[in-house]
């Protein structure tokens, strides 16, 4: 949208692929590209240069049946896409081969992935859902996924990272730099998770 001219679209995207769950930029610094979730499972990235935009790349071909529902692009890595589905997967891709993914944890979570979200440096990607748990997976070669506690009885249905932070000083040693999740749920909480 123009936002001198909110009654006019700059550019419309035509997904065909039934609901969209969840649209995210695909560099921050430039708004050209975007990476849409859909319904149909479909998970695809839009050039939007025109005033409709075109689909450049069908990550996940749409009319899959198993519903994309979230999708996060690594702030620390611009190239790596994290995919929530459905059926309780998580995948991740690479933006240069997205014909296989660089890991799919099927049926990771025991219900419906709805958010997918990477850490700052785009080393792991953190996912919430249905079953009420987090899990943190490396986007390294072992792509080891770990169960975070998080106390929530409910849905997840946001999740964000807090930036690392350095403790004070102590005895002229750095202390460590912890790093956190919140997590929003429709039990009516939001939870700060040190991972």
């Amino acid at each position: 949208w123009d936002v001198k001219n909110l009654t006019v679209p700059l550019s419309t995207v035509s997904v065909r692929d039934g609901i969209v769950w969840d649209v995210k930029f695909v560099n921050k610094q430039s708004a050209d590209t975007i990476l849409t979730a859909s319904q149909g499972g479909g998970l695809q990235l839009w050039d939007l240069r025109d005033s409709f935009a075109k689909c450049v790349s069908q990550i996940n071909k749409p009319g899959t049946g198993i519903a994309s529902n979230s999708v996060s692009v690594s702030q620390g890595n611009s190239i790596l896409f994290g995919c929530g589905k459905e059926d309780g997967s998580v995948s991740c891709y690479d933006s240069r081969n997205t014909s296989q993914p660089m890991f799919l944890k099927e049926k990771l979570h025991a219900a419906a992935v709805h958010k997918v979200t990477f850490n700052p440096e785009g080393t792991r990607l953190a996912s919430g859902g249905d079953d009420t748990r987090l899990y943190v997976t490396s986007v390294a070669a072992e792509n080891e996924s770990v169960p975070i506690g998080t106390g929530h009885s409910d849905y997840i249905r946001g999740l964000c990272w807090k930036p690392k932070l350095t403790l004070d000083v102590i005895n002229d040693n750095e202390a460590p730099r912890l790093e956190h999740i919140l997590s929003g749920s429709w039990d009516k909480t939001i939870r700060v998770t040190k991972v």
